[in-house]
């Protein structure tokens, strides 16, 4: 729904969540907050493939190994 209603009216949706596999599917840029900061931001393919901060690393390292091909954007 959120996919369809950007694609066909052009909007930008603001999407909230701890489910780190739906923000990889939904969204173009994904930002990691910790302690209400932005410590990383950047497109789903950078954040779960190679995530620069290590709270971003531990984050990813806690999702289930059978949830990634080589990124959780990319599988289907």
């Amino acid at each position: 729904m959120f996919a369809q209603l950007n694609r066909e009216l052009g909007m930008a949706i603001l999407y909230i969540s701890h489910d780190l596999l739906s923000v990889a599917g939904l969204c173009h840029r994904v930002a990691i907050l910790r302690d209400g900061e932005i410590v990383e931001c950047d497109s789903p393919d950078v954040i779960f493939d190679s995530p620069h901060h290590a709270y971003t690393q531990r984050l990813i390292a806690a999702l289930p190994n059978a949830c990634f091909g080589k990124s959780p954007v990319l599988k289907g």
